[in-house]
């Protein structure tokens, strides 16, 4: 080894060996993409039985990679050597072989200027913005230098590579500097203590304002010390220019010349070679797990990683088994000139540091050690100006804590890393804690993961607990019981887990501001419960029998949603996503009461009572099965308006008031048994003032001729069709027909019907039909043979490749429609295929052929069968 302080150096030779697939740089033909000598060879190490000095004894093994990246690659002058830029390009990774004691690469490297990392991290193969490392959030605790060596992040500097076809690789070292420095942290106690863990807060030179360390870092390439071994001297060897590259590194400025810690010198040549990755977040506080630690002293030494970099304070929180310790670490001999401010220290880059003498100076009163004599109750530790809370590293941690609690307070809990969970043992301890001390609760200020118990007959009862991060409730059964918050703008989130809300919030105090159901949640509302916010992506959610559920807003996704008891909903949302479909159902106990704008673009069936006291629009399908009712204007103004499809079965009506309305545009299929009375069965009056004005016409599919419906709006009636049995040759009238449209699936003879006003036909098979009243329109989607004498279709359409023949003797016309304050339509012809005329056509308002369609007739003078602009059939 070559250095006294944790350098990994790795040997690097020229090797021969063949090129195959490694990632950007994989290939002969990748590399001759970026127009650059390839380069062949692996590293050694020149002891295979340790990474570290020291005599650690901690061996390389097949997990330990290191990466390579090109630094110095101008797309736009790819042949342009040596010229160092932010970002890089390939992520090369030469593994570990114990065997040969090398590390190699499958990968193919080119001439170029590299920076190579240790460990490598497959996120530099999609990032192109540099070399990124994270933070170690929690770190665990050892004496010596093993589990430094598991979190540790290392460089090398830049090394100007050249082909080894010119001879110039020489055998030389690489080092690899950390880009932390190691704190060696000795503490002496009062008394004898066990150390559960170590908070690390970096602050302001007020020792009380967060100034951050940040989640993510990245390499800033422009400030990496470069070996040049392209313009190494005659009498320089190659590892003349690494040593000096590697001290400059190390000593943590560009020439190196930093050896003892001399605050003026930092001052002026301190490069610090990371930053804050663009986008990352902050990250508050660090800390170290010692939870393992069963040792009762009043000494304690740990050692710890903390970014490399100039620091105005950092405040060390020690938990232990007698309490919190606080000690700010601070330059306190050192002040700036003209006023009384703090002077900043520096904490360099793979420098073993011990946190009692930062300086390398004297200690304060002689001693060799952190004295901890300043103690933090929970209550101080809530401050902003401390940790915001409690902090807590993982669910042993949590009972712990839980466990020490002596007085009815909240305890505000700081959640670090991803191990904290809220699983039965924790609840156990909680149980028995708020069995001896009635008003103690737990406030999260971090997301936390919520695990339930095994099975229904051991559900977890989550209590006297407040998510002000929210929470993820990842697994088990859980149920929802006393004193349990989830705040303004927090979400309780629900995936693979059995979710029972048991406790009336209603009645309570308890605020449920939000809950998100995922892939596998069960939910199940077993008492009165207010949430503010539903967001249903997958799973299921239950209202039980009995019981309502009042929420503010819902978007239901792709949640299967039954409602047995009842629902008080104001805006909600039902609809679907790529793969799942929101789905409503309301059973025979069942009850929605719509309080604000709802819309449904997915699937609502309705065995209930849905009350419409509010808007509510329907552009999906909705069933409302036999029994079941939709009213509006039920508890207040409402209305229904229907682009989509609805299937009544059961009762749909409106109550007293102007403005409570069931409008139609869409297609409501009327069944026998039901009752469908609504409002408007059209967008607008029918009363058109041009041939121009659009009018959008919904649809009453009536099952039964005598269908119990009824349109209100005189002027808005649009369609209520009915669908003619194909055994019917010549259709009558019935008592309390109420269709204005027909289907015909065969011949039928319409001339004797003298019901109500047949003003649509719908011909959806060859047949012969006679008309004997105008129409307003005739739609013919197969062959037809019609007979009419002087009788009119406004707007007749002819589908694709059918035909339409008016044999001879018959007259047709196309005139206008209109009964006075009810419909009035204009004549049009929309023709895809063929109006064949043996006998005769008039029309007043076309005037000539139209565009599109065949117009036929017995001779090839159509004027002799097409007389357009002609009023009253030519009388």
């Amino acid at each position: 080894m070559k250095t006294k302080i944790l350098v990994s150096s790795l040997l690097v030779t020229a090797l021969l060996a063949g090129c195959s697939n490694e990632e950007y740089l994989g290939s002969n033909d990748d590399a001759n993409k970026l127009k650059r000598p390839m380069i062949d060879f692996a590293f050694g190490v020149d002891n295979a039985t340790t990474r570290m000095t020291g005599g650690s004894g901690i061996a390389f093994d097949g997990s330990d990679k290191v990466g390579a990246v090109l630094v110095d690659y101008d797309y736009n002058n790819p042949t342009s050597y040596y010229t160092i830029h932010e970002g890089h390009v390939g992520n090369n990774r030469f593994s570990w072989n114990g065997t040969s004691g090398k590390f190699e690469t499958d990968g193919t490297m080119v001439k170029g200027a590299w920076l190579f990392y240790l460990q490598y991290d497959s996120k530099m193969t999609q990032s192109r913005n540099g070399v990124e490392f994270d933070l170690p959030v929690i770190q665990k605790y050892a004496t010596d230098y093993s589990e430094i060596a598991k979190k540790d992040f290392r460089i090398s500097p830049i090394i100007n590579l050249e082909g080894q076809e010119d001879g110039h690789f020489d055998n030389f070292n690489l080092p690899m500097v950390s880009v932390y420095s190691y704190a060696n942290i000795k503490m002496k106690f009062p008394e004898a203590v066990t150390v559960q863990k170590i908070v690390v807060k970096p602050t302001a030179v007020d020792l009380q304002t967060y100034a951050p360390f940040a989640k993510t870092y990245t390499v800033q390439n422009l400030e990496i010390p470069n070996a040049k071994l392209d313009q190494k001297g005659a009498l320089e060897t190659d590892q003349d220019v690494i040593n000096e590259a590697r001290v400059a590194l190390q000593n943590n400025n560009v020439d190196g010349t930093i050896i003892n810690y001399n605050k003026n010198t930092l001052d002026s040549d301190f490069k610090d070679v990371i930053s804050k990755t663009t986008g990352t977040a902050d990250q508050q506080l660090i800390a170290l797990d010692c939870l393992d630690n069963e040792t009762s002293s009043t000494d304690f030494q740990a050692r710890m990683l903390i970014p490399a970099g100039v620091y105005h304070n950092i405040s060390l929180y020690a938990y232990t088994d007698k309490g919190v310790y606080k000690y700010d670490v601070k330059n306190s001999y050192i002040e700036k000139v003209g006023n009384d401010t703090q002077e900043d220290f520096y904490l360099r880059r793979q420098h073993n540091v011990s946190l009692h003498k930062i300086d390398n100076g004297a200690v304060a009163n002689g001693n060799a050690f952190l004295n901890m004599v300043v103690t933090k109750s929970n209550a101080e530790l809530e401050s902003v100006s401390e940790t915001t809370g409690t902090v807590v590293i993982g669910q042993k941690d949590l009972v712990a804590v839980i466990n020490g609690i002596n007085s009815n307070d909240a305890a505000k809990i700081r959640v670090l890393g991803d191990e904290v969970v809220i699983n039965p043992e924790v609840m156990a301890a909680l149980t028995n804690k708020v069995q001896e001390l009635s008003d103690v609760s737990l406030t999260f200020s971090d997301k936390v993961t919520v695990e339930g118990g095994d099975d229904e007959t051991n559900r977890m009862t989550l209590h006297n607990v407040t998510f002000e991060g929210g929470c993820d409730v990842t697994e088990g059964y859980v149920e929802i019981g006393e004193d349990v918050q989830i705040p303004a703008g927090q979400m309780m989130t629900i995936a693979a887990a059995n979710v029972t809300f048991a406790k009336d919030n209603v009645a309570g105090s308890d605020t449920y501001t939000g809950v998100t159901l995922g892939d596998g949640a069960v939910v199940k509302i077993a008492e009165d419960v207010t949430i503010g916010t539903i967001t249903g992506n997958n799973g299921t959610l239950e209202i039980a029998t009995g019981v309502k559920l009042t929420t503010t807003t819902t978007t239901n996704n792709g949640t299967d949603i039954t409602v047995s008891g009842t629902w008080d909903s104001s805006t909600l949302t039902n609809t679907t996503t790529i793969g799942n479909e929101g789905t409503i159902t309301v059973s025979t106990t069942g009850i929605i009461n719509v309080k604000g704008v709802t819309g449904n673009t997915s699937t609502i069936t309705n065995n209930g009572n849905i009350n419409l006291a509010a808007v509510m629009t329907n552009s999906g399908s909705m069933t409302n099965n036999a029994g079941a009712k939709i009213i509006a204007g039920n508890g207040g103004t409402g209305s229904l308006t229907n682009t989509g499809n609805i299937i009544n079965s059961g009762s749909m009506y409106c109550l007293n008031g102007t403005d409570n309305t069931i409008n139609n545009t869409g297609i409501i299929e009327a069944k026998e048994g039901s009752r469908t009375y609504i409002t408007t069965n059209s967008s607008a009056t029918e009363v058109k003032t041009d041939v121009n004005t659009q009018v959008t016409r919904g649809e009453v599919k009536c099952e039964k001729r005598d269908a119990d419906m009824t349109v209100a709006n005189a002027a808005q009636q649009g369609y209520i069709s009915w669908i003619v049995p194909v055994t019917t040759t010549a259709l009558t009238a019935a008592d309390n027909d109420k269709f204005n449209k027909v289907y015909l699936n065969g011949g039928c003879d319409l001339s004797s019907y003298t019901g109500t006003t047949i003003k649509y036909v719908v011909v959806n098979a060859n047949a012969t039909v006679k008309l004997a009243a105008d129409l307003v329109e005739f739609t013919a989607n197969a062959n037809v043979t019609l007979n009419v004498n002087k009788k009119s279709i406004t707007h007749l359409t002819i589908a694709d490749d059918k035909e339409v023949s008016v044999p001879t003797g018959n007259i047709l016309g196309a005139y206008t429609y209109e009964v006075v304050g009810v419909i009035k339509e204009f004549a049009k012809i929309d023709n895809a295929g063929t109006l064949l005329v043996g006998g005769k056509f008039y029309s007043e308002t076309i005037t000539d052929y139209p565009d599109s369609g065949i117009f036929a007739s017995g001779s090839g003078n159509n004027a002799e069968a097409y007389f357009w602009n002609t009023d009253n059939y030519g009388d």
